[in-house]
């Protein structure tokens, strides 16, 4: 069986609308990731990463309303939408 990682419905506020997006094949979260900046207000980040595309991105934990994640059940042409 192969694992093809997880399908992340991620629902987070952006410039004060609310956003919902798919990130596919996703191996990795991180919670609480170190800031990536010295000028970084907040250090609270949370990390999403796909070993199978080979990219990630991390965004304040304080813009995540929610997210649920799913057994992925085929790999996508694309990280996120």
């Amino acid at each position: 069986m192969t694992n093809y990682g997880n399908k992340v419905l991620l629902k987070r506020t952006f410039d004060g609308k609310l956003d919902v997006s798919v990130i596919r094949n996703v191996t990795e979260i991180h919670f609480n990731y170190p800031k990536i900046h010295e000028k970084d207000k907040e250090s609270g980040r949370i990390a999403f990463e796909s070993d199978i595309h080979g990219t990630g991105f991390t965004m304040l934990i304080s813009e995540i309303l929610e997210f649920e994640t799913d057994c992925e059940t085929e790999k996508a042409t694309e990280f996120s939408n």
